[in-house]
């Protein structure tokens, strides 16, 4: 599923759109784990590789309206392919559940307004997910955030996904 980029710019309605129809199709209505994982994970690969293209060519992007609504977008993207990969991958091994714990905490550290009444609760799913892999106390995932950490996060993982 490719994603719509013009004049080099992401059309982040396109992004919401394709990652709601595959949240909607193939983890809420009838699981398959697989197929979500495949379609969220390429959406991921893309949107990774268009913000490395931006900072590459112009440096961290400032925090305007569009890179709040990126980094937002981008967090639920993490998270859905990370529940994707956990499920998909229950019965095969590869893949840890401190990888899975991660991710997911990583997913948290890149919403940037964790006090709207949507953001609350899409936190309080993500540390449901978290504690189900981990045992560990120290979740970072509830603290409000700056959208530039949130960038500097998100570019954090992006180098590495």
């Amino acid at each position: 599923m490719t994603l719509t980029i013009s004049n080099n710019v992401l059309n982040l309605a396109d992004l919401q759109q394709k990652m709601d129809e595959t949240i909607f199709d193939y983890i809420d209505s009838k699981p398959n784990w697989n197929k979500a994982y495949i379609i969220l994970d390429e959406m991921l690969e893309q949107t990774t590789k268009y913000f490395l293209n931006i900072v590459n060519s112009k440096g961290l992007p400032t925090p305007t309206t569009y890179w709040v609504i990126f980094m937002e977008l981008n967090a639920k993207l993490i998270y859905f392919t990370t529940l994707a990969l956990k499920n998909r991958t229950q019965k095969s091994n590869g893949i840890t559940d401190e990888l899975i714990a991660n991710r997911f905490e990583i997913a948290s550290k890149c919403l940037t307004n964790i006090h709207t009444d949507e953001n609350e609760l899409f936190l309080q799913e993500i540390k449901a997910s978290f504690q189900e892999v981990s045992s560990r106390e120290d979740y970072a995932g509830l603290n409000d955030r700056k959208a530039e950490s949130c960038i500097e996060q998100f570019y954090e993982f992006a180098k590495a996904y």
